[in-house]
């Protein structure tokens, strides 16, 4: 049983760099799926509100 957690920390520090770069993408993916609504939101909020 203590074996498990010492290879999984070893597993963990094998894959810290590729899990970073994988979470760094995963986080570019989710910015650009985001950022454009947000900016589109803002935008026509911005354009919407002198014509209420």
């Amino acid at each position: 049983m203590p074996a498990l957690p010492t290879a999984i920390v070893s597993d963990i520090r094998i894959h810290s760099r590729c899990s970073t770069v994988t979470s760094l993408r995963l986080l570019a993916i989710v910015m650009s799926c985001i950022l454009p609504i947000f900016i589109a939101t803002r935008l026509f909020h911005s354009l919407a509100r002198p014509l209420i």
